[in-house]
């Protein structure tokens, strides 16, 4: 190994011992010599010559090494030419000691940035006069001579040598050349040099060559052809365009052919056409080569390599006006960098030049072509040179061949020497002259022993090969060279096939199949030797030996070469196995990443259900997600190969994975299928059984119908089996799927993790440049990854920030959508030059994208997993990815193999309806690729079948009432048809099925071109900015479908969607029958169960007890309820056009909602328990502290006084305790409240999704489980932290939205605070369709959080305060709250400004912070509720405790006992009177306000307007135009105020003579009483009482006095005369009668509020003015016919009307001025007034700067639910035929417009200069700015408000 690293000067250069001796005292480095060590080695080179010049010149190491030091400068100093050689091989061998070094030492790394003629000074050593003529005899007499002969070494071990890639890549190292014109004859030499003058240019860029990313215009064209021959352009992106589309050159060949038939037209053309007829398909890439920088050199290598043409290792160049022979490394450096390949060499002799040795490899390689070869063309231009190509000998027994034309000369001595001692095997070709001479194999053969031992195949050609007499040299070879150990050489003989064509057809075919089997037999036969020689793992190896041996340094045996990286990648992955779980270990973040969307994806569906361990295993993947604080072992490998290292060792990267994925891959695939037709075995069965199932019950066979369900039943459980084995083996396959895009979609997510990480040494952007320099180099971006899928990545849109693309044109946007395995990713590859990655199955995960150019327009393309696949089937996954690319492109290709299909159909349909509901403002146009097509010229069949297609969709959409074609362009015309891309045929001569790449193919590619160009450029429209914008909006696109794809999309078809729809409109109906019954009888069950419960006996009804009784009571209703709805279901859809499938999918959606309300009725049973317990225990805690009392005075009489207050106060203490503990447990926590609310919002969310209305908010919303909730909450709270530096000074019991509010009004102030609003709008930018476009949303931000989020928590807040403020349980205020997010939708600034906002995720946030105020409000409801109970306890058992004190302290003095009791019993009257008087006007006014004509929105509306704006009260109409509701309720109060006064007189009338009869009853009781117990007779009072018959008070049975200890009476005439004291509280029963009054009447008024407010009727508002719709609340749905224009003439209409559609309409009779909703007018910003149905048919609205025109289309788009009423209005109502609202609004305007215009500036609305006083007068009394509304329902008396 010592002679291979020797670079010292040739045996040759003969030095003198003396110098050598001098050259061991200079330094090893030549870049380090001082100008004394360069005079040292001149010397020891024997250049003394040049000592001086070099002196004078200061000639350092430094200098002598620099690439500057070139050619022009060398002859300057050395004017000599023998000296110059001289010094040029020294120089060289100096450079050459850099290159390799043995093991354990790096290669020291030579930057080159130098042009061709820097490097090519390199091998000028290779004298000129050393290269024979081609027009002598082709002699070889120089090579193998001298000390090239041979090499003498032992064979021994090979050493490892390390190369260092970087250094390899150096153009000196990759190319070498040597001027050889004057070896040409002069028509050579013509040809070579027209050649390049028209075909060649010379690259301009050091980069990636343009054409690989760019798109042709036009196909290739005689006419192009010769305008770039006119205009001396290059033909290079033409070629490499036809490598793209995979058509080897055969079409630009032909082109060219077709410009000879032209008729001259200038001598340009003459002179070309002399030449044309020579181009030669190898010659056009050595032309397209030399065009290219050394990277586009090296990429161009993998397209010749995928054409299956050879790749030319040497070959002649014309350059600075001459001919050079040239070894470019370049073209193999990518195919050939790292690989298991074995080399084959094929190599002839001179005297079998020309005899067709390369026209044998096609009968021992079956992939390769004999078109294919270099065989045609000049034959000098072939003599010397190497051709390359990957084949393969067998199944998994891959060859690259390295073909030599002609022979070994001194051009390609020293590479052929370097392949030879590589190769696997070699195969010399010989003829007989070589036999008898021995020359030439002995030359070969000799020339090491390593190559004495290589396994070697002879090939004679024999001129009488296969004739009876034939040749026996074949077995006279060996015998003749017995004296030459060649152990491992076998010897053959072969036709000499361009003559084997002159004899018979059969005998040629019997020749040819008798070498094929004589060459197969001869590679079996050293298959073994074969084997064992060392792989050739890269081209580098060949380089460095090339080296090696031109520096004459080639004294040791090839080394094997290692790479530094291998070392590291042999670490990271050698101890991974398809055993370890592999993406956990190497790819952390990205695997827990899946794990925790898994676990929540599952507790999403699990909303309504235990959710088990789910929970737990999220926290802990949570805990272990948030551990990672550093960047893992793996990703720190690949970060740095990425940024650091050369692309060329990321493909040995890639290249090792690889072969590391196919020591595992081959067995899991076969797996893998075997599974699959298992599956879909069993899935064709089931459906069988199924139909047999479906059978027997329309046919009424129950036998049969129970055997079918039965076995239905056990194959449902194999095809479970089958799916999991599938599931399984799919796990374990990406198990090893290790790649590179995987560890790029691992940076992807760690750089998501941990940012600030990547911040330091700019590693962000280093990373971003190399993944998008990448992504034209074919490793795309992954833009949907992960499972499941995921879209967003920070990193992704730094990367496409890198991007070229167009300055002036925004990006168009093509995906393909396909079933799997349908070659959609080699469609888009052949059709764009993309590089997706392709294989058999599922190799596309998600979505990728790459970017081409097409003129000046940048294309950005998706390839999308493949659909229909087993592994996804049953999931809505097919539906989610189609549904992607219409709302992401402007053209879609449908990828399908065969004719249309019905698959197909439903799943365009649901991407329509999909679509709908999620707006995009693209019209993606369809085109159809059908595959596979036999006859690609029947295309009419095919556009019948589209026109089929088509109108299937159409009809099948219908119920949408909406157009297809609004959403989707499909054209009939749009369909091309593809052959398939290989055609496959049975070779006869050679006995093989053979492959092929289809020539028609191609040719399609260019049609399927002109058809997407064509219509691209009929989408042309500014739909995106620029590629990162589209990338957002993609990425938005994703979030919609994921999160609301499992409702949209959960059905296949349109067609079941519709039968959907309309089966659950009936099961609705039923649904909510069967809720008011179960809700009825289950309260029964509730008062029936819970009635006995008291304190004496509560501690004998258990919870557990008392809820299995209420569960089975319940239970037996559900059951009996459910049958009823399941019958009446049945009875409503038996109709046959209702399939069995369906009809069954919805009728297992009846159980659920009643299941939802017994759960209710359950959690009713067991708040009214708790509540029920808790009084009875409050009470027993009474009964308990005076019986515990009455115990101690009953054991002992004669305790004292003092003693027993002191047992009075420890059972108090105790008792009290006790109590509250008991209402602690009752306390709702926050989990509770948000478990109910969100059961709530899922339920009535679920109820309502998937809906045929266009864009519904149940259609963008989904549905929200505790763990998402929380944490969206706390994203805000962060949020706001963040912008605000909130946190130390955190106030308590405010909620999440009053911190947003208290920012918003102390520091936005307006826009003024830029740098916050924008950190805000960064952290909202999921909002937004343009994240970048911050100053455009910086207005619409302002006004969402200023304005419509407030006036949100305000509605929610306001709602559960004044409509249900004593209950989070009430499911009817999600109905509201719903109410209150299409309100926040309908706003004019939401939807005039749709285009900007992500709509799905903006509303999904405003339902959270809905929601959020809804659990804070309800929280703020329990806590009152909590502290009012415990206030109410502790003052009863105060209260208790000191009428306790009291009896013990009187019990001595019968007197004052009598008067204690007195007061006891005169107290416990007056409460139970107050009770019962309370229930008793609660219940009447309950009934009245139902009863009402007045209380019903209608009439309070037109109440209100009459009192505002009719009677001009500036302070009405502001509560009118501010807060309707409240102002609603405020006249609703004081018109039911009469009928309350009257019921609360007609029963406290009375109250007075009442309370005076029951006190004179209990006085009499007591005074003829002879029992001496103050306990029994305060019973007898009780029955006595209990028994008056007062009718106006109806007593119930539950009137008791409590509170009297069972005390003996000592004295009872003084007792009596005591207790006579009952009488003197008549003095003041007036007093208290009036107190009494006054309680019972503010109960009265609180909860007579809460009744009206919940009758206030519908909660949206008139989008125009915002006037409340008048409708109670719920109303039902009604058919909205949609506006059209008709063009027809008149009464001859032929329009096809809109379909009507089911809406839920407003209406109102009331609108007023839009002024006063704050609408202004376009940029003048004055206030509107109009009333909003005024010119309905003239006017327009504004949306943006779009205006929509007529009002009543602008209403019909946006606002259908109030269209009607305002096209009635626009004819009937009120000013309807002005342009100015009624008197009375605009007089109201001048009231109030100083108030209102301030208060709408925010929404910048400006005063009008100039009023019309006309029409405006300006005498009115104005309100002040500052003026503030009184309200007057904030007592009980609300009459204080009068009508002046």
């Amino acid at each position: 190994m010592a002679d291979f690293m020797d670079t010292s000067p040739s045996p040759g250069d003969q030095s003198s011992s003396e110098n050598n001796s001098t050259m061991q005292t200079i330094p090893n480095d030549p870049s380090a010599w001082t100008l004394s060590d360069v005079i040292v080695w001149l010397r020891s080179c024997n250049l003394e010559q040049c000592v001086s010049a070099f002196e004078a010149n200061e000639v350092d190491g430094s200098t002598l090494m620099s690439e500057d030091f070139d050619a022009a400068m060398i002859k300057e100093l050395i004017p000599t030419l023998k000296h110059r050689v001289t010094f040029i091989s020294a120089r060289k061998n100096l450079r050459v000691k850099s290159v390799v070094k043995p093991t354990g030492q790096n290669l020291l790394t030579a930057h080159n940035n130098g042009d061709a003629k820097q490097f090519e000074e390199a091998t000028e050593v290779m004298s000129t006069s050393c290269v024979p003529k081609f027009n002598q005899d082709r002699n070889y007499h120089l090579v193998r001579t001298d000390t090239k002969a041979c090499c003498q070494w032992e064979n021994s071990g090979k050493e490892i040598v390390r190369l260092d890639a970087e250094s390899m890549l150096q153009p000196r190292h990759t190319t070498h050349s040597l001027s050889v014109s004057n070896q040409l004859s002069t028509e050579t030499l013509n040809l070579l040099t027209k050649l390049f003058h028209y075909i060649h240019a010379v690259p301009t860029s050091n980069e990636l060559d343009i054409d690989f990313n760019s798109i042709i215009d036009e196909p290739l064209n005689s006419t192009i052809v010769l305008k770039c021959i006119s205009n001396h352009q290059s033909l290079k992106s033409y070629i490499v365009d036809s490598l793209k589309r995979y058509h080897n050159l055969s079409d630009v060949i032909q082109v060219l052919s077709s410009v000879i038939d032209l008729p001259a037209v200038d001598k340009t053309y003459s002179t070309f056409a002399d030449i044309i007829e020579k181009i030669t398909k190898s010659l056009l890439l050595v032309c397209t080569i030399e065009s290219m920088s050394y990277e586009s050199q090296r990429f161009f290598g993998n397209m010749i390599k995928k054409n299956d043409l050879p790749i030319p290792l040497t070959y002649y160049t014309y350059q600075q006006n001459e001919v050079r022979f040239k070894i470019n490394f370049n073209p193999l450096v990518e195919t050939f960098c790292y690989s298991n390949e074995k080399i084959l060499l094929c190599l002839g002799s001179p005297t079998a030049v020309g005899l067709g040795k390369t026209s044998i490899l096609p009968y021992l390689f079956e992939n390769i072509k004999s078109e294919s070869l270099n065989t045609e063309g000049n034959a000098e231009l072939r003599y010397g040179c190497v051709d390359t190509m990957f084949t393969t000998l067998k199944k998994n027994d891959p060859y690259v061949v390295f073909d030599v034309h002609g022979t070994m000369n001194t051009m390609n001595e020293d590479l052929i020497t370097s392949l030879q001692q590589y190769c696997a095997i070699q195969i010399i070709f010989l003829t007989a002259d070589d036999l008898q001479n021995g020359d030439f194999i002995r030359k070969i053969m000799n020339y090491s022993t390593e190559i004495r031992n290589k396994p070697t195949i002879f090939i004679t050609f024999d001129h009488h090969y296969g004739e009876k007499n034939t040749s026996s040299c074949g077995k006279e070879c060996p015998q003749i060279f017995s004296d030459e150990k060649w152990s491992n050489a076998i010897w053959k003989t072969a036709p000499i096939l361009n003559q084997i064509s002159g004899g018979s057809r059969l005998n040629n075919e019997r020749r040819i199949q008798r070498l094929r089997q004589n060459l197969l037999n001869a590679f079996d036969s050293l298959q073994t030797l074969i084997s064992r020689q060392p792989i050739c793992k890269s081209i580098f190896a060949i380089e460095a030996y090339l080296l090696a041996v031109k520096s004459n340094s080639n004294t040791s045996p090839p080394p094997l070469i290692q790479f530094d990286i291998e070392d590291t990648l042999k670490t990271l992955f050698d101890g991974l196995s398809d055993q370890t779980d592999n993406l956990q270990r190497v790819t952390p973040v990205t695997y827990l990443q899946n794990e925790k969307m898994k676990c929540e994806k599952e507790l999403a569906q699990l909303w309504n259900d235990s959710p088990g361990d789910l929970p737990a295993k999220l926290e802990q993947i949570k805990k272990q997600y948030e551990e990672i604080d550093r960047i893992p072992e793996y990703s720190a490998f690949f970060i740095d190969l990425l940024i650091r290292r050369t692309y060329v060792e990321l493909l040995i990267t890639e290249k090792y994975l690889e072969q590391w994925r196919m020591k595992y891959e081959p067995t899991l695939s076969t797996q893998l299928t075997r599974a699959k037709n298992d599956a879909m075995t069993w899935t064709s069965r089931m459906k069988s059984f199924e139909e047999e199932y479906q059978q027997h019950m329309k046919n009424e066979n129950q036998p049969e119908v129970e055997n079918a369900a039965n076995q239905m039943q056990a194959i449902r459980g194999e095809c479970k089996a089958s799916q999991d084995l599938l599931n399984k083996i799919e796990k374990q396959l990406f198990n090893i799927d290790l790649t590179i895009g995987l560890f790029c979609d691992e940076i992807y997510a760690l750089y998501e993790l941990l940012p600030k990480l990547f911040e330091m040494n700019n590693s962000a952007d280093l990373l971003a440049k190399k993944l998008s320099q990448l992504m034209y180099k074919g490793f795309s971006f992954h833009i949907l990854r992960g499972r499941p899928l995921r879209c967003n990545s920070k990193l992704i849109q730094t990367c496409l920030k890198y991007l070229h693309e167009s300055n002036n044109e925004s990006p168009l946007v093509l995906t393909v959508i396909g079933e799997q395995s349908s070659a959609k990713s080699s469609l888009l590859n052949a059709t764009f030059g993309c590089n997706f990655r392709v294989s058999a199955g599922r190799c596309t995960i998600g979505m990728y994208m790459s970017v081409v150019r097409w003129r000046s327009r940048t294309i950005v393309i998706f390839d999308t997993e493949g659909l229909m696949s087993l592994e996804e089937s049953g999931s809505i996954f097919d539906n989610q990815m189609v549904s992607m690319a219409m709302l992401s492109s402007h053209l879609v290709l449908i990828n399908h193999k065969g004719e249309f299909s019905s698959n197909l159909e439903h799943l365009i349909g649901m991407s329509f309806y999909a679509k709908l509901q999620i707006r995009s403002p693209l019209r993606p146009k369809l085109l159809f690729v059908l595959r596979d097509q036999s006859d690609t010229g029947a295309t009419e069949i095919f556009f019948q079948q589209l026109a089929k297609f088509k109108e299937n969709l159409y009809n099948d959409s219908k119920f949408l009432k909406s157009s297809i074609d609004d959403e989707l362009e499909i054209n009939e015309q749009h369909v091309i048809l593809l052959t398939n891309a290989f055609s496959n045929d049975f070779h006869p001569i050679l006995g093989v099925e053979q492959t092929w790449r289809n020539n028609l193919f191609p040719r399609k590619i260019n049609a399927l071109r002109t058809m997407v160009f064509n219509t691209l450029t009929e989408s042309i429209t500014e739909t995106y900015v620029d590629i990162p914008q589209l990338y957002q909006k993609v990425a938005s696109n994703w979030d919609a479908i994921d999160k609301l794809g499992p409702h949209l999309l959960s059905c296949k078809t349109l067609y079941e969607l519709s039968i959907m729809n309309e089966l659950r409109d009936f099961a609705r109906e039923i649904i909510e029958e069967s809720i008011t019954a179960i809700n009825n009888e289950g309260r029964q069950h509730i008062d029936r169960i819970l009635a006995d419960i008291n304190h004496e006996n509560f501690g004998n009804f258990k919870e557990d007890n008392l809820m299995n009784l209420f569960s089975s009571a319940i239970q037996a209703t559900h059951k009996k309820i459910l049958d009823k709805a399941i019958a009446d279901y049945q009875s409503k859809t038996e109709r046959s056009c209702f399939p069995l499938e369906i009809r069954y999918k919805v009728e297992k959606t009846i159980e659920q909602p009643i299941l939802n309300m017994q759960s209710m009725l359950k959690e009713d049973f067991d708040e009214r328990y708790r509540k029920a317990y808790r009084d009875a225990r409050v009470s027993s805690a009474q009964h308990r502290l005076i019986e515990t009392v009455q115990q101690e005075f009953d054991r002992n009489t004669k305790l004292g006084v003092d003693q027993l207050q002191v047992q009075v106060e420890t059972v108090y203490k105790n008792q009290l305790e006790i109590c509250r503990q008991t209402l602690r447990r009752d306390v709702e926590t926050e989990d509770q409240i948000i478990s109910k609310i969100l059961k709530f919002y899922n339920s009535a969310l679920q109820s309502k999704t998937a809906n045929t209305s266009k864009q519904s908010i149940y259609n963008l919303l989904h549905p929200l489980n505790a763990s998402q909730f929380r944490e969206s909450c706390h994203h805000f709270i962060n949020l706001w932290k963040q912008v605000t530096n909130y946190g130390a000074s955190q106030e308590a019991n405010i909620s999440l939205w009053q911190h947003i509010m208290k920012f918003v009004e102390n520091r936005f102030l307006g826009d003024r605070n830029d740098d916050l609003l924008r950190s805000f709008h960064n952290r909202l930018q999921h909002w937004f369709q343009d994240d970048r476009a911050f100053h455009k949303d910086k207005k619409l931000l302002i006004q969402i959080v200023e304005n419509l989020l407030p006036q949100l928590q305000d509605d929610v807040a306001k709602l559960m305060n004044e409509h249900f403020s004593s209950s989070s349980l009430n499911p009817r205020i999600i109905g509201f709250v719903f109410t209150y997010i299409e309100n926040v939708f309908n706003h004019d600034c939401i939807r005039s400004n749709q285009n900007r906002i992500a709509l799905h995720s903006f509303l999904s946030d405003v339902a959270i912070i809905a929601l959020e105020v809804l659990v804070e409000e309800s929280l703020k409801s329990e806590k009152r509720r909590h502290e009012k109970d415990m206030e109410n306890c502790e003052k009863e058992m105060i209260e208790w405790k000191e009428r306790i004190s009291m009896q013990i302290q009187h019990m001595h003095n019968s007197h004052e006992q009598g008067q204690n009791m007195a007061e006891i019993v005169s107290e416990e009257i007056f409460k139970e009177v107050g009770r019962i008087l309370l229930d008793q006007i609660l219940h009447e006014m309950t009934e009245d306000i139902a009863k009402s004509q007045f209380i019903n929105h209608e009439a309070v509306q037109k109440q209100a307007y009459e009192e505002s704006f009719g009677l001009g009260n500036g302070e009405k109409i502001l509560k009118y135009v501010l807060n309707v509701n409240r102002y609603f309720r405020e006249l609703s109060l004081r018109e039911i105020n009469t009928k309350v006064e009257a019921i609360l007189h007609m029963h406290t009338m009375n109250a007075e003579g009442i309370i005076l009869k029951v006190i004179h009853k209990a006085n009499d009781i007591a005074q003829n009483s002879t029992l001496t117990n103050t306990q029994l007779i305060a019973n007898d009072i009780e029955r006595a009482v209990c028994d008056m018959d007062i009718s106006s008070l109806n007593l119930d049975k539950k009137f008791a006095i409590v509170g009297v200890m069972s005390v003996t009476i000592e004295d009872l005439p003084n007792f009596q005369q005591g207790f006579k004291n009952i009488l003197n509280s008549i003095n003041s029963i007036q007093e208290k009668v009036i107190s009494l009054t006054k309680d019972v009447k503010m109960k009265a008024y609180a909860g007579c509020k809460e009744r009206i407010s919940r009758r206030l009727g519908c909660q949206s508002r008139c989008p125009g003015c915002g006037s409340k719709c008048s409708r109670p609340e719920p109303h039902e749905e009604e058919m909205y016919e949609p506006w059209f224009v008709c063009q027809c003439a008149p009464n001859n209409c032929t329009c096809e009307r809109p379909e009507p559609k089911l809406l839920k309409k407003h209406a109102t009779s009331h609108h007023i001025a839009q002024a006063f909703f704050g609408r202004k007018y376009y940029k003048i910003h004055t206030p509107v007034l109009e009333l909003c149905y005024q010119r309905w048919k003239s006017g327009g609205m504004f949306v943006g700067d779009i205006e929509i025109a007529p009002l009543q289309k602008f209403y019909d788009q946006y606002h259908p639910d109030w269209c009607d009423n305002l096209r009635h209005l626009s004819t009937e109502g009120t000013a309807c035929n002005e342009s100015i609202p009624p008197v009375e609004q605009r007089r109201a305007w001048m009231i109030v417009r100083h108030v209102l215009v301030p208060h709408y500036a925010r929404y910048g609305m400006v005063e009008e200069e100039n009023y019309n006083k006309k029409f405006y007068p300006s005498n009115v009394d104005s309100l002040l700015p500052d003026f503030k509304p009184n309200w007057n329902d904030t007592t009980e008396d609300p009459v204080a408000d009068d009508y002046a």
